[in-house]
């Protein structure tokens, strides 16, 4: 009896199919494959193979996923997780939606404080996959000029994602909300939201933000310089807010972000601008600003400095209570000097003077490309009457 079972065992084994095997294609060489899993054994055995700046074999990958359904659904936590320990420049980043319609695939072929990234949409209707790839790589000036053709475009969706949020409508439809960013140095950041719908076969924008008259599948926000973190886009249940910030200036300028939101919500079908939040607990009689310039906390005091719509500063301090109260002191109009430090013309001395009757409020710092409004480094207060010093308070050179 137990000779016949394990001849039955064999038959049965003989007669079971064969993995089918497949193959990946970066254009020159193939490398081929029996399942999704030891596809992925194979492109982890190409980066630790080739470790160095740009190890990750985007284009095998590529073709894998373009090429293979089965990939829709499958974990690609061990490639990420060697792809971010490796020496490789290309940290790969596989983000699915919840009710499992959409998968974007990023990876940045730069590596450094500049980001470049490529990558891949694949998403599900109506029991087909469809995948549309976009590799930095292959992409030249010209064409981004001109504008991507439609498949590379969708592509590119999927460049610097680190999130999806599904959105349920009133009409019961779904809209999955990307969340991407991306550095072009340093000192710059971006980061946006994109709005897309899934039907007839298309990945296709939706309008679901709204701004006055204007309505738009995208918002955004530009922060430069990044090296002051100020927050990101947050989007939590139906309330969406977004870091108001100041575009297109030299950091040296000492022009910085207002430390306001934007803040939008969601009506069942789009979210609406409402108008500005301050997250910092700022009594609404000092939120006319039209950006901040410092805030510097040192017990028991809190002064902070503000750029008003008419380009005059505002000095406003506080003694021993919250920003959120009626501050102590409010003075206009302050006078403004600026000069190199030490020689240096990347490195400035920055004062503003307040006059309040007989007294002088001084308050200077040093600005450079590592500026933080928050308590910046080398900041001084100086409370003078009539020449004489009556008060200093100070921080410290880092």
């Amino acid at each position: 009896m137990r000779h016949f079972i394990t001849l039955a065992a064999i038959l049965i084994a003989l007669a079971a199919p064969a993995q089918k095997q497949r193959f990946m294609y970066d254009g020159e060489k193939k490398i081929y494959y029996t399942s999704v899993a030891d596809a992925e054994n194979k492109l982890i055995d190409h980066i630790k193979k080739n470790k160095g700046y740009r190890s990750f074999p985007e284009r095998f990958f590529a073709y894998l996923i373009s090429n293979d359904e089965r990939c829709f659904t499958y974990d690609f936590s061990r490639l990420e997780e060697v792809t971010e320990s490796a020496a490789t420049a290309r940290p790969l980043r596989v983000v699915t939606s919840e009710d499992g319609m959409l998968r974007l695939y990023s990876w940045d072929i730069e590596g450094g404080t500049m980001s470049s990234f490529s990558g891949i949409t694949s998403y599900k209707d109506k029991n087909r996959i469809f995948s549309h790839i976009f590799i930095s790589d292959e992409i030249d000036m010209d064409e981004h000029e001109e504008g991507l053709d439609k498949s590379r475009k969708i592509g590119a969706i999927a460049c610097g994602v680190y999130d999806i949020n599904s959105i349920s409508l009133n009409s019961g439809q779904t809209v999955y909300v990307v969340h991407s960013y991306a550095s072009g140095s340093g000192i710059m950041y971006s980061s946006g939201l994109e709005a897309y719908t899934i039907g007839n076969g298309e990945l296709k924008e939706y309008n679901l933000f709204t701004h006055g008259s204007e309505s738009s599948n995208r918002v955004s926000y530009f922060a430069n310089p990044c090296c002051t973190y100020i927050g990101d886009i947050m989007l939590d249940g139906c309330d969406l807010y977004i870091p108001e910030t100041r575009e297109g200036y030299n950091p040296y300028g000492g022009d910085l972000e207002t430390g306001r939101r934007l803040y939008y919500q969601f009506d069942g079908s789009t979210f609406n601008y409402v108008g500005i939040d301050y997250p910092q607990g700022l009594t609404k009689g000092l939120c006319n600003y039209k950006h901040n310039l410092i805030i510097i906390g040192q017990a028991p005091w809190t002064i902070r400095i503000d750029i008003m719509p008419d380009g005059k500063a505002r000095y406003s301090s506080w003694k021993e209570k919250s920003c959120k109260e009626t501050p102590d002191i409010v003075l206009k109009n302050g006078s403004h000097t600026s000069e190199p430090k030490d020689g240096d013309p990347k490195q400035s001395k920055e004062k503003y003077s307040f006059r309040n009757g007989e007294y002088i409020y001084e308050i200077s710092w040093t600005l450079d490309y590592m500026f933080n409004p928050i308590n910046p480094k080398d900041w001084k207060v100086v409370v003078k009457r009539n020449d004489k010093v009556l008060m200093t308070l100070s921080g410290k050179e880092e």
